[in-house]
């Protein structure tokens, strides 16, 4: 598994994204998965899987990275509230520019 990720992280920008997620996902590697949307710096990819697999902890932690745009954090609001919604809702107070 090390050495999958490795190769992965080695080669992010000349392989394939589609094809590349396509084999991760179709073969069950759903950590390696997001192992490579979090090399790719594609915190939708990521925060979709975080939440599809129910992770709402390691979602928020993406949501709070500086890099994730306030577009992402509003996409992924319905999904968070029907999830945690006191997390949710503690999240948006916390941040520093208020969400609209």
């Amino acid at each position: 598994m090390q050495e999958l990720r490795q190769f992965l992280v080695a080669n992010v920008s000349i392989l394939d994204v589609n094809t590349t997620s396509g084999l991760l996902a179709g073969y069950g590697r759903m950590d390696d998965l997001m192992h490579f949307a979090e090399s790719r710096h594609d915190h939708e990819a990521l925060l979709e899987a975080l939440m599809q697999r129910g992770d709402v902890r390691k979602a928020l932690g993406v949501m709070r990275l500086p890099s994730v745009s306030r577009e992402i954090v509003y996409k992924f609001a319905p999904h968070l509230m029907a999830q945690a919604p006191g997390l949710a809702v503690d999240f948006w107070i916390s941040q520093e520019n208020p969400l609209d």
